[in-house]
């Protein structure tokens, strides 16, 4: 009897302590607001900097919601973001933007995937028309996971000020036709 009483107490410790570990392939939540030093850091081999970012494992697949994002070398601070399926852009001081099918579908959002920056390509021009307003646009090359590129270009609207009322929402971006982002610089700009 004390041989069973004593080999019970000795279990139930082990037992908690290899409940209460974390493993490997404990899933991460990474906030999107995270700060620039923290981006690119391995959490999984860096466990001691998860409280300094904001990081936090997630237990049993507890929270569905939370968003899975990959950063953007150009411009600085711009993610793709995915939440319910989609794949959008957010872009600092801007209301995210919801992106094409093949953006979505050629950029993988895996655990590994994560902490590698996406290298693409930004083309920003600023065009002033004679006797129009000035033309702000850019344009922006995401290499895909899955082979090839995709260039998604966008129209900065010209923001109109009211001094009675000021807020600090983002901008909206308008999607412009990559065919037409051409057309425009190579009618407009001064060579």
């Amino acid at each position: 009897m004390k041989r069973l009483l004593l080999s019970a107490l000795l279990t139930v410790p082990m037992l908690l302590a290899s409940c209460g570990g974390s493993a490997k392939n404990d899933a991460l939540v990474v906030p999107t607001d995270m700060p620039e030093i923290c981006k690119g850091i391995d959490f999984v081999s860096q466990p001691d900097m998860r409280e300094d970012c904001g990081v936090r494992p997630v237990r049993f697949q507890s929270y569905k919601n939370v968003p899975m994002q990959r950063y953007l070398i150009m411009p600085k601070s711009a993610s793709l973001v995915k939440t319910n399926g989609k794949v959008e852009l957010r872009l600092p001081n801007m209301l995210p933007i919801p992106v094409s099918e093949n953006v979505s579908q050629g950029i993988d959002f895996s655990q590994e995937k994560r902490l590698e920056y996406v290298k693409n390509r930004m083309i920003y021009k600023e065009l002033f028309p004679p006797g129009q307003s000035r033309i702000q646009m850019f344009k922006l090359e995401i290499p895909l996971d899955m082979g090839g590129q995709q260039a998604l270009c966008f129209n900065l609207p010209e923001v109109k000020v009211d001094n009675r009322k000021r807020s600090h929402m983002g901008k909206e971006v308008e999607s412009l036709d990559c065919a037409d982002f051409d057309n425009i610089v190579a009618r407009f700009e001064k060579r």
